[in-house]
């Protein structure tokens, strides 16, 4: 099976976040701002986040892989050794 092309309009206006989200810039803020509130211009300046089935779509289109990645798990030892604490040797 080929490998899947990336799709370069999402490249342009989606950004893939350190922890899997997909962030966006939210629309509207162009011209017409008269007629929006300073509430709902203010929320528009901030920058969006995607998540869920959607996100997954547009994931593949961008070439990433569908699902977020799993956090990180610890090592059974590895909170003792953070501490100072050696498990293996006892005091």
């Amino acid at each position: 099976m080929p490998k899947l092309k990336t799709h370069k309009l999402l490249t342009k206006r989606i950004r893939l976040s350190k922890h899997g989200k997909l962030k966006f810039k939210k629309p509207g803020l162009r011209h017409l701002m008269s007629g929006k509130s300073g509430k709902r211009r203010r929320h528009m300046r901030r920058v969006g986040a995607l998540e869920g089935t959607l996100a997954n779509k547009l994931r593949v289109a961008l070439g990433g892989p569908r699902a977020l990645p799993l956090p990180r798990e610890t090592a059974p030892g590895a909170a003792a050794t953070a501490s100072g604490a050696s498990p293996t040797t006892p005091k």
